[in-house]
């Protein structure tokens, strides 16, 4: 018995003898594949920046417009310039002197990029799919922004590149970096952007629409002519601590059941309401099915009830209405309120500025359908032209 014991001892310890190299070459291999994976990350970094050099040493054109200027190439310098002048622009007419302050931390290029080959993608039917590469020259171009150290996600362009289309990039580019001026109530109030675009021709007819037929009670009360309900829709003052007593009406509930937030805001209702407890609200309008679904979606899944557009314009004519300095005196942030703040940059009282918001909201009414007098009067010739030969009693033909 002991002779065995022994044996098995002596064959473990040479297994264990035999184990100890080979965990030392596993620790040395780990180890030294540790090493290649940094060098080839390293020279992954260095080849990319020999990359971005490349494509950076095409960028010999700068293109200025007061301290504005971005980094282009040889084709692009026309479109570049144009662009470039357009956006200025428009960015002075809201932000004035400190369009050139933002400007000086302000990088942008814009290139142009190519591809050589395009890959054609066949189905077969049966036998599936071939892929085949035919001789092909797709261009286009990348609008780059970076801002204090900061790089933005870039804009692609179709090619030929459109002055209308580069301006709006530098525009976007000019709206974000402005917004880093605000305070963070008013920044956060605007969606991180300082609004710079022109209102469109039918602006304030698609904005009155969109009020009018908002899911919550508080912006058709408000575009009814209730200041206090346009106050409370645009959320100036403060968010509400029940947003859904505060914005919306119990017709509201049904539809705000269905639609209110996103996917991943949902999730504990789907988890927490079978189908059929959720159809009680949904197509029953059920109240208490639909304030228990309402209960389970977290508070910021009821958004600020006038969108972001509208917001921007109340924004656009409180430094219309503040004139030269306007901006200057939004982004001090000296007020506690976005209220406040609007009112400091209008040089007017909040509720002045909201009602003269509102009033353009409602003469954005779109018009009766009802004829007008021209018509009018040509229906009354025709039907007293028609009467009285009708009365001649001879036959039309």
């Amino acid at each position: 018995m002991s002779d065995r014991f022994g044996l098995t001892v002596f064959a473990l310890l040479v297994l264990a003898a035999r184990a100890l190299p080979a965990q030392d070459e596993l620790r040395v291999l780990q180890a030294r594949r540790a090493q290649l994976m940094a060098r080839v990350d390293s020279l992954a970094l260095v080849v990319r920046a020999q990359e971005n050099a490349a494509r950076d040493s095409n960028l010999r054109i700068v293109v200025h417009d007061g301290a504005a200027f971005m980094r282009t190439t040889v084709a692009l310098e026309g479109v570049g310039r144009d662009a470039l002048k357009a956006a200025t622009r428009q960015a002075r007419l809201v932000l004035a002197d400190d369009t050139d302050s933002l400007a000086t931390d302000l990088q942008l290029s814009v290139r142009e990029y190519s591809s050589d080959y395009r890959v054609d993608r066949r189905f077969l039917g049966l036998g599936g799919y071939s892929l085949a590469a035919t001789p092909a020259k797709f261009a286009g171009a990348m609008l780059a922004v970076r801002f204090a150290a900061v790089d933005y996600s870039g804009t692609t362009l179709d090619w030929p590149v459109a002055r209308a289309n580069l301006t709006a990039g530098i525009v976007a580019a000019f709206e974000r970096a402005a917004s880093t001026r605000l305070p963070a109530a008013l920044d956060g109030w605007l969606n991180h952007r300082v609004p710079l675009r022109a209102d469109a021709a039918e602006f304030w007819t698609s904005l009155y629409r969109a009020l009018a037929t908002s899911s919550a009670a508080v912006t058709r009360r408000c575009v009814g002519g209730n200041l206090a309900a346009c106050r409370l829709a645009l959320a100036i003052d403060s968010m509400p601590t029940d947003r859904l007593a505060a914005w919306h009406d119990e017709s509201d509930w049904q539809g705000l059941a269905v639609s209110a937030g996103d996917p991943l805001n949902r999730t504990a209702l789907y988890q927490r309401m079978s189908i059929d407890e959720r159809e009680q609200c949904t197509k029953l309008a059920k109240r208490d099915a639909c304030l228990r679904m309402l209960s389970l979606l977290p508070p910021d899944a009821l958004r600020i009830p006038v969108p972001e557009v509208g917001r921007a314009a109340l924004f656009h004519m409180a430094l219309e209405r503040g004139g030269p300095g306007a901006f200057r005196r939004l982004s001090a942030g000296a007020a506690p309120s976005v209220a406040g703040m609007l009112g400091a940059a209008a040089g007017e009282s909040a509720d002045s500025l909201v009602s003269a918001w509102q009033r353009r909201v409602m003469a954005g009414r779109p018009q009766s359908p009802l004829p007008d007098t021209t018509f009018f009067l040509a229906s009354t010739v025709c039907i007293v032209v028609c009467g009285a030969w009708a009365a001649r009693g001879k036959p039309w033909t």
